[in-house]
């Protein structure tokens, strides 16, 4: 699935207003009463959730944030010549769907189906499973990376100037993905913000944040009800929600995992900031590659299969965690000595 658009952004593009129009003006946006700029809708135009005031055209990119013509006034306002940006997307897509075809050569999904793979030893499996996760990521990267540059080329990309000195054209708007940062960072619970952004976006808005309860502190299930749904639209093979209960479990306890490391260290030394960091990123890994297993077979008795030749160490050990980390208090270091 493509990049997320707002309707109402595409109705200005069409029409050659705000950040499109020929003299590069912009309509100032009211402010909702909660002080944010408004959306009609983040899918499709479909009007539902939130009431916004008409007329509010400019208003989301696909991370969700207000666009506006940042920086000094003096900046020209006037959208650039996309190409050259559109092929610097496009070089990029290239790079990865070459590290996909190259990958795939030893890091096969079919494997995953094949007697060989449970004849290898423990550790043997979790790091084919690691490669093979990251093999069927750039897929991905690659895709998004070609929706980019079409967006991007097209013009519709274009999301305002930075604040940058000197200013610099801003194309977030026809961002999907962000590979780099999809891949390096340390948090589980991080690396959805960086994939599939604009659907992220969309599920928080009108799945995550509906469902949450009263008290407004989200749960482990409303973060499983969220990726059911996202598994629904994904399509019924029984993989799809294999993987992604398994990574909300993950998720989850990366969260919590998160939460009692910055209490117990709030001003961490490097070394200990490093050990964490490292910690986290492995936990990472392990449990991606892990749950991907379901979007590489999508069905359940291969993905079980594979699970249980790991002990089901991926979701068990998720499981345990994050019912230790919820009933010990978050207390720090510090607190402790005092007492």
């Amino acid at each position: 699935m493509g990049p997320v658009f707002n309707f109402k952004q595409y109705q200005a593009y069409a029409a050659g207003q705000g950040l499109w129009s020929p003299s590069g003006t912009v309509t100032p946006t009211k402010k909702t009463q909660n002080g944010s700029a408004g959306s009609g809708g983040l899918t499709n135009g479909i009007g539902i959730g939130n009431s916004w005031e008409e007329g509010q055209h400019l208003l989301l990119n696909g991370r969700g944030e207000v666009d506006k013509v940042r920086g000094n006034p003096q900046v020209p306002r006037r959208m650039p010549e996309p190409l050259p940006y559109a092929a610097q997307a496009l070089g990029t897509a290239m790079i990865f769907v070459a590290l996909h075809l190259f990958l795939k050569q030893y890091f096969s999904p079919d494997l995953l189906l094949h007697p060989g793979f449970f004849s290898m030893g423990f550790a043997g499996k979790w790091g084919y499973l690691v490669m093979a996760g990251i093999c069927y990521r750039c897929s991905f990267f690659f895709i998004w990376g070609v929706a980019e540059a079409a967006v991007i080329l097209s013009g519709f990309g274009f999301s305002g100037w930075s604040n940058a000195v000197p200013s610099r054209p801003d194309w977030s708007r026809a961002e999907n993905v962000s590979p780099i940062k999809c891949e390096v960072t340390s948090s589980l619970a991080q690396m959805p913000a960086y994939w599939n952004i604009g659907v992220g976006v969309w599920l928080r808005t009108y799945v995550y944040d509906r469902i949450t309860p009263r008290s407004g502190k989200p749960t482990m299930w409303t973060l499983i009800l969220t990726q059911v749904v996202c598994a629904f639209w994904h399509g019924l093979h029984p993989g799809h929600y294999l993987f992604f209960v398994n990574a909300a479990i993950g998720q989850h306890t990366s969260k919590l995992t998160f939460r009692h490391t910055a209490a117990a260290f709030p001003k961490p030394s490097a070394a200990v900031k490093l050990t964490i960091e490292v910690l986290q990123a492995v936990f990472k890994q392990l449990i991606m590659s892990y749950s991907v297993v379901g979007f590489l077979v999508l069905q359940a008795g291969p993905t079980i299969a594979v699970w249980r030749s790991l002990f089901f160490m991926g979701t068990i050990v998720p499981i345990l965690l994050s019912v230790l980390l919820s009933v010990l208090p978050t207390r720090s270091l510090r607190h402790k000595k005092a007492e």
